[in-house]
């Protein structure tokens, strides 16, 4: 179960001034800060605080001892398609069908402010749009970038065409595609 921050809500009834009223949110705004109420924990897919270099690594020692890539999802907790594609990633049928054959990694890029120099270890894949994937052998090495800002509406796209989509890409991985190939 996930705590949530207790809410505040006061009402005024007759304040005169906009500087009484801004002192006050001022106030409101300390007292939430200094109660955790906005702790800098993730509220999504994407951890501001993670390290993508280390947990890359991690991901990349997993994937060498599973025999299986690491499929590294780009994107931010503010974006829509990015909270939708990370949905899709980890519900069922697509949840089984990635765990079976990638390690999977999400990346947060925040507003293209962070994480960025990792994100350029696999070219731009950012460059026009997020979400954004790569997929790279257990050496680290992109096999697999999208291009285009190609899931950038993948809020368009239904459970079943994001699966099949998947599926076309393991059916390349299988058959051995070319470095640095994009969707």
């Amino acid at each position: 179960m996930r705590s949530r921050s207790p809410r505040i809500r006061l009402t005024v009834l007759s304040l005169e001034g906009l500087g009484l009223r801004l002192g006050l949110c001022g106030w409101l705004l300390t007292v939430t800060l200094l109660s955790g109420g906005c702790s800098g924990k993730s509220q999504g897919p994407y951890d501001a605080s993670a390290d993508p270099a280390a947990e890359f690594d991690t991901a990349l020692a997993r994937g060498a001892s599973e025999g299986k890539p690491v499929l590294l999802i780009f994107g931010a907790n503010w974006c829509p398609d990015c909270r939708a594609f990370a949905k899709e990633v980890s519900t069922e049928p697509l949840q089984g069908l990635v765990a079976d054959h990638f390690v999977v990694l999400h990346v947060n890029i925040g507003n293209w402010d962070k994480n960025m120099d990792f994100v350029a270890r696999f070219g731009e894949p950012v460059a026009q749009g997020i979400p954004s994937i790569a997929i790279t052998d257990s050496q680290g090495i992109a096999r697999f970038v999208t291009v285009g800002g190609v899931l950038a509406s993948v809020r368009s796209l239904t459970s079943q065409e994001l699966y099949e989509w998947f599926q076309h890409l393991i059916t390349l991985l299988a058959q051995g595609f070319p470095e640095g190939s994009g969707g």
